[in-house]
């Protein structure tokens, strides 16, 4: 349903939103952040994570899924609702929640961290407060200057929006998301390695070999593909990813199998991650708003299952399909 009218009301965000394209084309900060979602290997890892961690649309295909408020309250069921989404929210908590998951996790592999301000609606008469929003904050601009906390912003949205190029943030209202704690400083090097083979699908003199602009060289083009595709493998090996099939043929089903459940378990603990830290913030917003309540989950895989699949898998007593059949909710 859509949010009924309302008188207006006071906002605490001290966070400034804005367009990172357009403020940040010429910008010396903004500039120097990696664009993985324009390569295509990169853009294809954040595409698998933020797409597979939760059901698309609150609804799983393979077995029953719910979002599940404690203590249950139908009331601050909508409270959280409404303030993690991003839209007129539907009434709808399993959506409302899985649409955040995508966005955190999307942002999270794409820039190591998802930041988001607790941001307080009050009432201006008394300044009760009576609901509270998550607000994104763009990537890469929250920072420590000066012993405070602030949020960067570039010089042309500043001047737009009349407002200083580093804004104070109170600590206690920020949330940052991160990703689990065995991958917290690999991951940038995971994507700079796919990144890189993104920008190298052929060696430097390829193409000036087959314009004629230089002499034809010694080159066997299944041994470089063989290699690109080994170098692949190697970047994703962390956490499992197996480019969607791309090593195919240079790798024993077995160890392919046995790579998607690392993947399967990255994706799990990954969404471990951002729930606790979501629930963090809600028994914060709580605390001020005046409810209690957090959320957890049902009819998702576990790590006890991907334990399980692992045993199976090593003990050869299931087809492999059947090994990976609990992981396929999406």
């Amino acid at each position: 349903m859509r949010r009924p009218p309302e008188p207006e009301l006071n906002r605490s965000q001290q966070s400034i939103f804005y367009y990172s394209d357009l403020a940040g084309r010429e910008d010396p900060v903004l500039r120097a952040r990696p664009d993985y979602f324009r390569q295509s290997y990169t853009h294809m890892l954040i595409e698998d994570v933020a797409a597979s961690i939760m059901p698309i649309g609150g609804r799983s295909q393979n077995r029953p899924f719910r979002v599940l408020l404690t203590p249950a309250d139908p009331k601050v069921e909508e409270l959280i609702e409404a303030g993690i989404a991003h839209r007129d929210y539907n009434g709808d908590l399993a959506e409302s929640v899985c649409d955040f998951f995508h966005e955190c996790a999307q942002t999270i592999m794409a820039f190591g961290e998802a930041v988001y301000e607790i941001v307080y609606l009050s009432k201006p008469s008394d300044g009760t407060i009576v609901r509270f929003e998550l607000g994104f904050i763009q990537p890469r601009t929250v920072m420590h200057r000066r012993g405070k906390l602030v949020q960067y912003v570039p010089l042309e949205a500043a001047r737009r929006l009349n407002v200083p190029q580093y804004v104070q943030l109170l600590p206690e209202r920020v949330l940052t998301f991160k990703p689990p704690a065995y991958v917290n400083d690999k991951l940038e090097h995971i994507m700079k390695c796919l990144s890189f083979l993104s920008t190298h699908m052929l060696p430097d003199f390829a193409l000036p070999a087959m314009a004629g602009e230089i002499k034809s060289i010694p080159y066997d083009s299944s041994v470089f593909l063989r290699s690109q595709k080994l170098a692949l493998a190697d970047a994703g090996k962390l956490i499992g990813w197996n480019a969607r099939g791309i090593a195919e043929g240079e790798v024993l089903e077995y160890y392919w199998l046995h790579r998607q459940l690392i993947f399967e378990r990255f994706k799990i603990e990954l969404r471990d991650t951002i729930l606790r830290t979501l629930n963090e913030g809600l028994e914060l917003a709580g605390r001020d708003v005046g409810f209690s309540g957090q959320l957890k989950f049902e009819g998702l895989p576990t790590l006890d299952d991907v334990k399980d699949a692992e045993a199976h898998l090593a003990a050869g007593d299931m087809p492999f399909k059947e090994v990976l059949k609990p992981f396929l909710t999406v």
